[in-house]
């Protein structure tokens, strides 16, 4: 008698179920995985133009000036945030900001070092002088 090639029904129902529990599994842990590394990143990010005001402010007779467009380098932009860095009081404070580009979300970073991340807007996270050196709000917790 002839042994019949192949799989049966029941074998091949069985492989996709298993395939399918565990891409069930690995999807959801890979995307909050992009997400942390993402985050991580816009953080550097916005420790690093934190580093080169205080370096300017230094180095101008303490104020506070905005970082040249050659700071923000491609490596910034490459992470979908838009940066942005708004001066207050004579230029003695500043809220730096990075906004999704795409989705939500949005982080702050201000002279008082208080970050906050909001991932349910699209605007910055801080937009006031009065916000400075603020963590009332819940989406400011020390996240530094």
């Amino acid at each position: 008698m002839i042994k019949p090639n192949g799989f049966t029904l029941i074998e091949l129902l069985i492989t996709i179920a298993i395939v399918a529990t565990l891409s069930a599994i690995a999807i959801p842990t890979y995307l909050n995985y992009i997400d942390g590394s993402e985050e991580s990143v816009v953080r550097g990010d916005l420790l690093r133009i934190q580093q080169e005001m205080e370096r300017e402010y230094g180095n101008n007779n303490f104020v506070y000036s905005l970082p040249s467009a050659a700071f923000y380098s491609d490596e910034m932009a490459a992470v979908n945030h838009t940066y942005s860095v708004t001066l207050y009081n004579t230029n003695q404070q500043y809220i730096i900001s990075a906004v999704a580009t795409s989705g939500t979300g949005a982080y702050s970073l201000d002279s008082a070092n208080v970050m906050c991340f909001d991932g349910s807007t699209t605007t910055v996270a801080k937009n006031t002088q009065a916000e400075i050196g603020s963590t009332a709000s819940p989406a400011c917790p020390e996240l530094l």
